[in-house]
C-alpha cells in the first residue's frame, strides 16, 4: 500500500497565488507529474478558500476560515487533524510554512521534508 503524503505550502500560499505567478504549471508538470506513482493521493493544505484546481490527483484541504495566515498556520493541526494524523510523511514547499508540519511532528512524530527557498 502506498504511503500518504501531506504537503503544506509556503506560508500564505494557494493554487490561486500559483495561477496568478504562473508556478500552476510547474506544479502539475513536475510534482503532479510524479507524486501519484509514490504515493496515494496527497493532500495539500491550503491558505486559500478555493476549488481544487487537480481533483484528479490531489485532495485539496482549503482554508475555510476568514483568519489570517499567521494565526491560520498554527491552527492547520486541529482544523485538519483527522487529515494530517492520515499522513505518513509531510512536505513542506519553504520554510515559512514549517509550523504547521512542527505540531504535527510533536504530536504525531511525523517525518517532515522541508525545502528551503531563497531569492
Amino acid at each position: 500500500m502506498k504511503p500518504t503524503l501531506g504537503i503544506l505550502l509556503n506560508l500564505g500560499d494557494s493554487f490561486k497565488t500559483y495561477r496568478q505567478s504562473g508556478r500552476d504549471i510547474h506544479w502539475r508538470n513536475n510534482y503532479l507529474k510524479y507524486y501519484p506513482h509514490e504515493f496515494n493521493q496527497p493532500l495539500v493544505f491550503s491558505y486559500y478558500h478555493e476549488p481544487n484546481p487537480f481533483p484528479e490527483l490531489i485532495k485539496l484541504l482549503p482554508n475555510r476560515t476568514s483568519l489570517p495566515r499567521f494565526i491560520y498556520t498554527f491552527l492547520i493541526p486541529f482544523i485538519y487533524f483527522k487529515q494530517l494524523k492520515s499522513c505518513q510523511v509531510l512536505r513542506v514547499k519553504q520554510m515559512p510554512g514549517v509550523w504547521p508540519a512542527l505540531i504535527a511532528k510533536l504530536f504525531w512524530r511525523l517525518p517532515v521534508i522541508s525545502t528551503y527557498g531563497y531569492d
